[in-house]
C-alpha cells in the first residue's frame, strides 16, 4: 500500500504537466493588422507534416463576420489534388458571429512536404488561400479548428493536431 501513493502521484504529475505531442500542424499566414486602404487581407492556410506522410485533411477556418467579407477563395498551388469539400463558406448558421470556410481533401500517394532543389529539407504546403475584404473596424480572432489529419498508411490513422488562432485588427 505504501508504494501505491507514489505511483498515483507520478501518474497524475505526468498527466497534468506533460503537454500533448502533435505530429503535424495546420496553420495560416496572415498579417496581424488589415490595411486601412480597403485592400484585401490575404490568408494562406498551409499544412506542415513534420516528418509524417499525410493522406487527407479536413477542418474549418473562421473569422469575424462583422469585420470581413469573403472576396475570393482559391486552391491554386494547393497540395490537395482531390477535394471532397472544396474550400467554401459554410451554409450552417453561426451563432457566434463567425463566418466559417470548411474544407476536406485527399492527397493520393501522401504528402511529406514541399521539396525543391533550391533549399534543403521540406517546407509546408499550401492548402488554400482566402482573400478577406475589411468592412468595419475592430479586433477579432481568426481560428482553424475541427481539424483532422490522416496518415498515409494502411490504417489511415487519425493524427493529433491542435487548433490554431490569431488575433487580427482592422484599424480606422
Amino acid at each position: 500500500m505504501k508504494y501505491f501513493a507514489p505511483i498515483i502521484l507520478m501518474c497524475v504529475t505526468f498527466w497534468v504537466f506533460v503537454p500533448p505531442v502533435f505530429s503535424a500542424k495546420i496553420t495560416f499566414d496572415a498579417q496581424a493588422e488589415a490595411t486601412t486602404n480597403g485592400q484585401p487581407l490575404v490568408v494562406q492556410v498551409s499544412v506542415d507534416p513534420e516528418g509524417v506522410s499525410l493522406s487527407s485533411l479536413s477542418g474549418s477556418f473562421s473569422f469575424p463576420s462583422a469585420l470581413f467579407d469573403v472576396g475570393d477563395i482559391t486552391t491554386q498551388s494547393s497540395i490537395v489534388s482531390i477535394w471532397v469539400v472544396r474550400p467554401q463558406v459554410s451554409q450552417e448558421r453561426s451563432f457566434n458571429g463567425q463566418t466559417r470556410v470548411v474544407f476536406e481533401g485527399i492527397m493520393p500517394g501522401g504528402f511529406t512536404g514541399v521539396q525543391s532543389p533550391y533549399y534543403e529539407g521540406v517546407r509546408p504546403g499550401v492548402v488554400f488561400t482566402v482573400s478577406l475584404l475589411p468592412k468595419s473596424q475592430g479586433t477579432g480572432t481568426f481560428l482553424l479548428d475541427s481539424l483532422e489529419l490522416h496518415a498515409f498508411s494502411p490504417t489511415g490513422e487519425l493524427l493529433p493536431v491542435a487548433s490554431y488562432s490569431q488575433t487580427i485588427s482592422v484599424p480606422h
